[in-house]
This record gives structure tokens, C-alpha cells and sequence, in this order.
């Protein structure tokens, strides 16, 4: 079975749209519960304030306090969870889930694409991410919402849950 941690991480990768080596540098000094955000001293585009959503702040609150590191990579461990073990893992859940086709990085880019299709912008979206250049986000722009498609599928919409209750 997979490493309860890695579930965590996961999660929380799905949520915060982290590359996976953010995840496993987040570290209890760096959070900060009143503002929602965990400060990474490092990254691929260097310091990093990671915004959470309730849903990751959540999972955060669960998580057990042993040592700096908030995903250890082993319940009494000083160390931080690494991207060997949460890539073994993660071959684990793809082959007892069918996901064959899906990376762990896919994860960065569902986010992503959520946000893109929930109408924030393409600067948000990429400040959300820890993206150095703009043109880095760009790639999230075909799913950029067309305004009136989204007027006419929220008319018929109302307009068939009308017709539904017999009007």
C-alpha cells in the first residue's frame, strides 16, 4: 500500500498546483494559517508564497507536526518526502486506478486549467503557479472561457430546468 503522506502530497498538489519538489519543501516555519500561505525559500523560479484554499488548508491541519518538514517521508522522520518515494507511490495509484496515462505533474496542470475555466485570468493564474514569464501560462489560454457560449449555455440551461418542472 501507498505511503499515507504521499495521499497528503498528492492532494495537495492537486490543490495548490505545485510542482511536486514545492510540495515536499513545505515546511511548518513556513506557513502562515492567518493569511493562508506557505513561504517556499526555493523553487524553479526561486521564493514562492503558496497561496491555500480551504480545501488544502484543510489537509494541512491534518497533517501530523513531527519535525520541520509537513510531509516527512517517514512518520518519525526528519526528512522531507522526496520525489522517488511520491514517484513510486504515484506508480502504485496508477496502476491499481487504471491511470496509466496520467503523470504526477498532470496534477500542476489540472489546476491550472480549473482556474483557467473557472474565468481567472491568465497573470492570476500564473502568479497562482510560481510562473516566471507570462508566456509560461499562455499555454492554459484555449481553455479561456468564450463569454457567449457560456451566456447561452446558462440561458438554456434555466430555460430546461424550467421545462423540467413542467413549465
Amino acid at each position: 500500500s501507498w505511503h499515507k503522506t504521499s495521499i497528503a502530497a498528492f492532494r495537495l498538489l492537486l490543490l495548490t498546483g505545485c510542482r511536486s519538489s514545492e510540495v515536499c519543501a513545505f515546511r511548518w516555519d513556513g506557513l502562515n494559517m492567518d493569511f493562508g500561505t506557505i513561504r517556499l525559500a526555493d523553487s524553479k523560479t526561486g521564493a514562492k508564497t503558496v497561496h491555500l484554499g480551504q480545501a488544502a488548508l484543510e489537509i494541512v491541519k491534518r497533517l501530523p507536526k513531527v519535525g520541520a518538514w509537513m510531509l516527512p517521508s517517514k512518520p518519525d522522520d526528519q526528512k522531507p518526502l522526496n520525489n522517488f518515494s511520491l514517484n513510486n507511490d504515484w506508480h502504485k495509484i496508477q496502476e491499481a486506478l487504471g491511470l496509466q496515462d496520467v503523470r504526477i505533474h498532470d496534477l500542476r496542470h489540472t489546476f491550472a486549467s480549473w482556474a483557467v475555466m473557472g474565468g481567472q485570468s491568465l497573470p492570476v493564474t500564473g502568479a497562482l503557479l510560481g510562473h516566471a514569464t507570462p508566456q509560461t501560462t499562455n499555454r492554459y489560454a484555449h481553455f479561456a472561457s468564450n463569454p457567449l457560449r457560456e451566456a447561452a449555455n446558462m440561458v438554456c440551461g434555466e430555460i430546461a430546468r424550467a421545462m423540467g418542472r413542467g413549465a
